[in-house]
C-alpha cells in the first residue's frame, strides 16, 4: 500500500516539477534541439489526449481521469491482494493521470515537451500511462496464461 502511494507521488511529483522547469525556461513553442532530428525539449500545451485525440473535449477529458482514478480508489484493496506487476501498473496510472488532469484543470490542456521527431510530444504522466497501462495488462495476461495452464 505504502509503495503503490510512493509510486504515484513520485510520478506526480516529477511530473509537475519537469512541467514547471519546462513553463519557466521556454516559451510556447520553443523547441531545444538535444540531439539534433532525434531528440528535442519542445514546449507545447496539448488540448486532446494521447496523439491528439479528442482536441478540445476538455470536460470528457476530465470526466475520464476522475473516473478512472475514482475506480482505482474504489478497487485499492483488491488491487493491493494482486501481483506487484499490476500494483505497480495501477499506481503508474493513476500518478499520470492526476499529472494530467491537474493540467486540464488549471490550463485546459496539457503540459507536452518530449518531442522525437518520429513521435507526438509527450510528458513524465504520459510515459507513466503508457507504461502502467502495459504492466496491468502483462499482468492480466500472466493471469490468464496460469488459468489456461
Amino acid at each position: 500500500m505504502i509503495r503503490s502511494f510512493l509510486t504515484i507521488s513520485f510520478v506526480l511529483v516529477t511530473d509537475q516539477a519537469t512541467k514547471w522547469l519546462v513553463q519557466q525556461h521556454m516559451t510556447e513553442g520553443m523547441s531545444i534541439p538535444i540531439l539534433l532530428d532525434i531528440f528535442h525539449l519542445t514546449y507545447i500545451l496539448n488540448p486532446g489526449a494521447a496523439f491528439g485525440l479528442f482536441a478540445h473535449q476538455q470536460w470528457l477529458l476530465i470526466l475520464v481521469a476522475v473516473l478512472l482514478i475514482a475506480s482505482v480508489g474504489v478497487l485499492f484493496r483488491q488491487i493491493q491482494e494482486q501481483p506487484a506487476t499490476l500494483r505497480f501498473g495501477a499506481a503508474l496510472l493513476v500518478g499520470g493521470a492526476v499529472g494530467n488532469l491537474i493540467d486540464r484543470i488549471r490550463f485546459g490542456k496539457v503540459v507536452d515537451f518530449f518531442d522525437f521527431r518520429i513521435w507526438p510530444i509527450f510528458n513524465v504522466a504520459d510515459i507513466a500511462i503508457c507504461v502502467g497501462v502495459g504492466l496491468i495488462l502483462l499482468a492480466m495476461f500472466k493471469e490468464q496464461g496460469a488459468a489456461n495452464d
